[in-house]
């Protein structure tokens, strides 16, 4: 869940991906990118830098495959929003199974009806309603 270790493992990834030892944890760093809401150009930019691309080159692809100016210079602001996504979803990963052992208690949204565990990602404090009724206004 360290946006920085994921740099690190984003850095050596292919090195990770052949080492034995490491199999499983590439293996459930790779369901966490797959399952972490990117947008396919922010993906793009997250293969290329694991691929070991220069930046300009990047840059230049992401103009002509998907019409998005970036400035090879903000490729690593880019990459650091993606790194903490993916700590995101990593972290709703070990709450939820928190909430499966009975570690963590778990609320249920009146609005939605769906059942979330009691953390700061899902509840606004003091609030009934989970973060995302309250972002759409139900």
């Amino acid at each position: 869940t360290n946006s920085f270790h994921l740099k690190h493992v984003c850095r050596y990834y292919s090195r990770l991906r052949q080492d034995e030892n490491a199999k499983w944890d590439i293996y459930y760093f790779d369901s966490l990118v797959e399952r972490t809401p990117l947008h396919p150009w922010q993906k793009h930019i997250l293969i290329r830098y694991i691929d070991g691309q220069n930046a300009i080159i990047t840059a230049r692809e992401l103009a002509y495959e998907f019409d998005k100016m970036v400035h090879p210079g903000y490729t690593s602001v880019v990459l650091r929003s993606i790194y903490t996504k993916i700590a995101k979803t990593a972290l709703e990963d070990q709450l939820r199974q928190k909430e499966k052992t009975g570690e963590i208690a778990s609320r249920k949204c009146p609005t939605c009806g769906k059942t979330h565990p009691d953390h700061e990602l899902w509840w606004r404090k003091g609030q009934r309603k989970c973060k995302a009724c309250l972002a759409v206004g139900k």
